[in-house]
Formats: C-alpha cells, structure tokens, sequence
C-alpha cells in the first residue's frame, strides 16, 4: 500500500511541474533555432518559427545573415563560408529575434594510388547521389589527389577507377551495401557548438529559474536561453 501512495505522489508531482511548464512558457514564447551549414542557403515556411503569421509584412534585420521573404518562405543566405568553428548568428522578424546556428565545413582529403594506365578517379557516394562525375579527383604521377568538404555526419561512398567501383584502398573502414558488397564509411564529426551557459535549476513560484553557468567568466548582455532546440524569447533576470 505504502508503494503505491508514493507511486500517486511521484505521478501527481510529474503532473503538476509539467502544467506549471504548460503555464510558464506557451508556444508563442518559444522560437526555433535553426540550424545551417557555412556556404548553404535554407528555404522554411514562416509558419514553422511564427505559427500564427504569414505574408511578407515584417521588416528583417540581420548584420550577419542575409534573409528575404518569398512567397510565405523565409529564404537565409549566409554570409559566412570558411568559419573555422561553428557560430550564432540571428535575424530579427516580427520584433523576434530568431537565433541561426552557422556549423563549419570539413575538409577531407583523398590520396588514391593508381597506375600509368589510369585515366580517371573520383569519389562517389552518399553526399553527391553516387554520381562518379561530381567529384573527379586530380593526377599527380601515379596519385590521384582531392579535397573535398562535408557537413558533419557520417556517409558512404566508394572509389571509381575508370569506371570500376571499388572501396577506398586508404580507409578500412566498411559497412556492407545490402547487395553482397561493402561500401566505404567516412564520418565527419560533429561539431560541438559554444555552450550557451545556462542550464535548468529549479522552479520557484511557477517559473523555471536558470543560473548561469560559472565555467564562464561573464554573463552575456542579452542571454540566449534555449530548451529542447527552442529559443526562450520572454524572461526577467
């Protein structure tokens, strides 16, 4: 009997701190971050960061993006291309302030051994739709030399030598294709972005508190709070 009350109390408990959540901070104080790769552009539907707006009536202000609305679309171009580490940037819309993660680039380079007789090499694989002709590598003697870039993640591939499809002679690393073959992998690491500081305390008074973390020297000006990959865009310090 003793277990089960307590079971009740933990379930009530459970209830209760997330309607207090529910109360604290509703859909429209949370904004989506947005995630995108240096050198790449993002089309997303307005409704997918302001549920309740559309059309193209909001002024944009951005130093380190370039954004325009189309056609209920906001389109970002990043300004950035070779960052060495991965960066926040943001557009204001709407009199919100939208945060926009900018990752990095890797570079990879490929050596490939081949003979005289060799007319070409490239890499093919899950990055360019297998398509041997998207990325030939360079002769050099008896070398096929190449450097290609990767958002982070992990990716198959093989090496075409004059048309026959072979893994990478100068990565033992291999997954099998579901056909009776192998394919090359090539992970990318991800890329671990600054930490925004702040992490969940506890709630007091029907609000979550959050402290500042005191591995860093100084709190921002104006804090960037995100929960579950959502900007916290209303709070009191």
């Amino acid at each position: 009997m003793t277990n089960f009350k307590l079971c009740d109390v933990r379930i009530s408990t459970i209830i209760f701190i997330l309607f207090i959540f529910s109360l604290v901070f509703s859909s429209e104080k949370l904004i989506p971050h947005l995630v995108l790769n240096a050198g790449d552009s993002l089309k997303i539907p307005i409704t997918d960061i302001f549920p309740q707006k559309s059309g193209e009536n909001s002024d944009i202000q951005s130093n380190e993006l370039s954004v325009e609305i189309r056609e209920n679309h906001f389109i970002i171009f990043p300004a950035l291309f070779n960052i060495r580490h991965s960066i926040w940037a943001s557009f204001t819309a709407f009199n919100e302030t939208v945060p926009v993660l900018i990752i990095p680039k890797i570079s990879r380079k490929f050596e490939i051994p081949a003979t005289e007789n060799t007319e070409f090499i490239s890499i093919a694989g899950s990055f360019n739709g297998w398509n041997k002709n998207a990325n030939l590598l360079e002769k050099s003697e008896n070398i096929f030399k190449g450097t290609l870039e990767f958002s982070p993640g992990t990716y198959q591939y093989k090496v075409v030598i004059d048309d026959r499809w072979i893994c990478d002679p100068t990565n033992s690393d291999s997954v099998s294709n579901g056909l009776g073959g192998y394919n090359s992998v090539l992970k990318m690491g991800e890329i671990v972005p600054f930490a925004c500081g702040y992490f969940q305390d506890k709630i007091r008074d029907e609000n979550l508190v959050f402290r500042w973390d005191s591995q860093f020297e100084t709190m921002p000006a104006v804090p960037l709070i995100l929960i579950d990959n959502f900007k916290i865009s209303e709070f009191s310090q």
